[in-house]
């Protein structure tokens, strides 16, 4: 047997012991035989002054505990951290004529539970010390996106009144330049502080009840005009009666807003765009097809990483390659996925998920 074996009297004399006993604490038998079950049990200087041993044995030999952890010591003089159990052997008349002593060496699994305690520890203070950088991004990003939204709103503002104002058609063309790059940078600002909030789980979402239809429509009628000024075509295709979604509508918008903008850049001239909506297994299933280039395999690996941009053929992309990365945060949010199915040449499409509200949760509310 893999453990250690002592049989011993009533004295606690040794009278005999397994090989384990020899590999494990170094001892030949003729050493051990006749010799205290003590002389094998660890004691500190302290503990000998109180027979922290001898008592244990006591009491594991009279019944007051089955088991117990002990230390054990080497011929050599080395610890072994042991569980021992003691059980009397009786006679045909009851009496006790001796104990069984079976130790379960524990110094593997005492190293490995100090090793995981160290590992645990080590990932404790690593764990803290990536909040607190974290945190510190956020705080830097917060401030950030405050020091440059500030102005920013201003010139947004003033090339308004500029707009409205201004009758020359240089300036009012300098104007709309104005106008547009502004806000195309608030856009990009409001990007990266979304995909800096999204990657440390500070992002929220805000649900309510709301009929996807609707939005749906919303952003086609939104997108449309400039779909149509790339010379591409917009189409909206709905099942029947869709039911109703517990989601955040602002960020539902945005993540549509997204998907169609990336296919626009993307798309063949004269090329169409067709945003679906259907109900399968549970789930609201939002997809944004395409009939551009079409991605290929080693690119779709890694087409939801922040920063990731396509080449875009002869057109000019805009933007820092974030839309996909918070698309898939916002969707992971809603409890949904997403995903993309595409081809070379055959076109690419983008299809997220959305959980439906049971009608039990449906009613209560």
């Amino acid at each position: 047997m893999s453990d250690l074996l002592f049989l011993f009297n009533p004295d606690r004399k040794i009278l005999t012991i397994n090989e384990t006993v020899t590999k494990t604490l170094g001892y030949d038998p003729r050493e051990l035989v006749g010799k205290p079950l003590e002389l094998v049990v660890y004691e500190t200087q302290s503990q000998k002054a109180e027979s922290v041993g001898i008592n244990t044995i006591r009491m594991l030999m009279w019944g007051d505990t089955k088991d117990t952890e002990i230390t054990l010591k080497t011929k050599t003089g080395n610890i072994v951290q042991a569980s021992i159990t003691i059980s009397a052997v009786r006679d045909n008349k009851d009496q006790v004529t001796g104990f069984v002593c079976i130790a379960r060496d524990l110094t593997a699994q005492k190293f490995a539970q100090q090793n995981l305690q160290n590992l645990y520890e080590r990932e404790k203070h690593l764990r803290q010390d990536i909040e607190k950088e974290m945190n510190k991004r956020v705080a830097f990003t917060r401030i950030l996106v405050h020091e440059l939204k500030t102005p920013l709103a201003a010139i947004m503002s003033a090339s308004e009144l500029m707009d409205n104002e201004e009758s020359d058609s240089l300036s009012i063309k300098l104007t709309k330049i104005i106008r547009r790059s502004a806000s195309h940078l608030d856009t990009r600002i409001d990007e990266l502080f979304d995909l800096a909030q999204g990657e440390i789980g500070l992002l929220q979402i805000k649900s309510v009840m709301l009929d996807p239809a609707v939005i749906l429509h919303q952003v086609y009628d939104s997108m449309l005009p400039l779909v149509s000024n790339q010379r591409q075509s917009l189409l909206l295709d709905l099942q029947n009666a869709l039911p109703q979604i517990k989601a955040d509508k602002d960020r539902l918008h945005q993540i549509l807003f997204n998907l169609i903008d990336n296919a626009l850049k993307y798309n063949t001239d004269g090329g169409k765009i067709t945003l679906r909506a259907l109900v399968k297994e549970g789930y609201l299933v939002i997809s944004v097809q395409d009939t551009g280039r079409g991605i290929s395999k080693e690119d779709q690996f890694n087409i939801f990483d922040p920063y990731v941009r396509l080449e875009a053929g002869k057109k000019t992309t805009e933007g820092l390659g974030l839309g996909l990365a918070i698309c898939k945060i916002l969707v992971t949010l809603h409890k949904g996925r997403i995903w993309i199915e595409s081809e070379p040449y055959k076109g690419s499409t983008f299809t997220f998920t959305l959980p439906l509200v049971s009608e039990e949760v449906h009613i209560n509310q």
